[in-house]
């Protein structure tokens, strides 16, 4: 399990590098994050380097400008699932929202329908 700045980092990577090896400049990852979680340079390197030793990207090689990098399948894999447990919990939330305005009008409609009949 990725903490929420180096699954942003993973996210990024994916996106940036869809067909594989490419040198980005170190900005361009550290545009990709919000500005609440905007990480120094020090710790973008200290999660690419976890990243790289778990085997979710690969770094050919690192310099105070440039990186050169792709996803492996281990880490397009666990974004492929982050994306698939972030939909199904949108589906559920969707469900539930459903069943709740139609049971919320059901109620409503008995209620009137009982107080019409007493």
């Amino acid at each position: 399990m990725l903490d929420q700045r180096t699954a942003i980092l993973l996210e990024a990577v994916n996106f940036l590098c869809e067909r594989g090896y490419t040198v980005l400049e170190q900005e361009e990852l550290l545009d990709y994050f919000p500005e609440s979680l905007r990480p120094d340079m020090d710790s973008m390197r200290h999660m690419l380097d976890h990243l790289s030793s778990q085997a979710f990207i690969d770094v050919r090689y690192c310099d105070d400008a440039q990186i050169c990098l792709c996803p492996l399948p281990k880490g397009r894999i666990y974004f492929e699932e982050r994306e698939e447990k972030r939909r199904g919990e949108q589906l559920l939330f969707r469900r539930v929202l459903l069943v709740s305005v139609i049971a919320s009008f059901a109620g409503g409609f008995i209620g009137a329908l009982l107080a019409g009949v007493f």
